[in-house]
């Protein structure tokens, strides 16, 4: 009876610990004597908390080669300093030698001087403004800052490419997209409007309002819609083609009043536009510019 329970329960499979191995690809050497811009101070602290990061995803847990990885990774210039601090400790011990290393660096830093370089960052052409940020809380970690944000923000305003930004703070990070798209818009609208103004006729200096103009080969209001309506027409008082009777000017010097006697005192509110010669080809005509009611049509 026991071995029929015993052969109707499952097996259990043992629990079998798979490995998978991540390939690290070993640290750069610090170079203490390296001349960049941020200080030695700086530059050790990033080493040092890339190494942490280094040695977690390495699995590394024992102090002593913890300890020897430091020095290895670090480079021979750093074991070369190493050799010259005294009171480092034994083989095992990682987190005084990191002390060691740390309590050499940091008293080359020069607080003055990183805030310096902290009022001279500015924004790069193509950085956007979380990228900038981002530069400006890296180098604050060095300038002991009272207020950090505050800082930043200020530095943001002065050192930022955004006339807005500066207007009215950082406010942009999160809207930084929204802006660039609104700048796409108003850029195409500029463009658009430019086109726009390349399309329409340049007006004529000597036509100030088209109202008071009149065509002198029909008598109507000019410039037309159309063809002018004299065109292809024949005066029926001088012969001559393109032009009306009621406003043939010959016509008029046969039956001018006595209130055009005086030839200056009539022409003196008119002024007339010459486009060509007073041949009688299609593409001559002749324009008034007036002030006074259109001549009237003859009787």
């Amino acid at each position: 009876m026991v071995e029929e329970q015993a052969e109707s329960q499952p097996l259990q499979q043992p629990a079998v610990q798979i490995m998978q191995s991540v390939t690290i690809t070993p640290m750069p050497e610090f170079c203490p004597d390296a001349k960049i811009g941020t200080s030695l101070s700086t530059r050790w602290n990033n080493w040092q908390s890339d190494f942490e990061m280094y040695i977690t995803a390495s699995g590394i847990t024992d102090p002593k080669r913890k300890r020897a990885l430091l020095l290895y990774q670090a480079g021979p210039r750093v074991r070369e300093i190493f050799k010259q601090i005294p009171e480092t400790g034994t083989d095992t011990d990682y987190n005084i030698a990191k002390q060691k290393l740390k309590a050499y660096f940091d008293p080359q830093k020069n607080r003055r001087y990183e805030v310096y370089c902290f009022r001279q960052t500015t924004q790069e052409h193509n950085e956007t403004l979380d990228q900038f940020h981002t530069k400006l809380r890296t180098i604050s970690e060095t300038c002991e800052f009272a207020d950090v944000e505050f800082e930043i923000e200020e530095q943001i305003i002065i050192g930022g490419n955004s006339s807005k930004i500066r207007k009215g703070g950082p406010q942009g990070r999160g809207d930084e997209q929204s802006k660039y798209q609104a700048k796409q818009i108003e850029s195409k609208e500029q463009t658009d409007g430019e086109a726009n103004k390349l399309e329409q006729k340049p007006n004529n200096g000597n036509i100030s309002n088209s109202s008071n103009v009149i065509c002198r080969n029909c008598g109507r209001a000019y410039p037309h819609t159309g063809a002018c309506p004299a065109k292809g027409k024949t005066c029926n008082n001088c012969g001559k083609p393109n032009r009306f009777a009621a406003v043939c000017r010959g016509k008029q010097k046969q039956t001018r009043s006595p209130r055009y006697s005086n030839k200056k005192h009539a022409q003196r509110n008119l002024k007339t536009l010459d486009t060509g010669s007073n041949s009688s080809s299609d593409e001559d005509y002749l324009y008034t510019m007036t002030n006074t009611k259109p001549y009237d049509k003859a009787q």
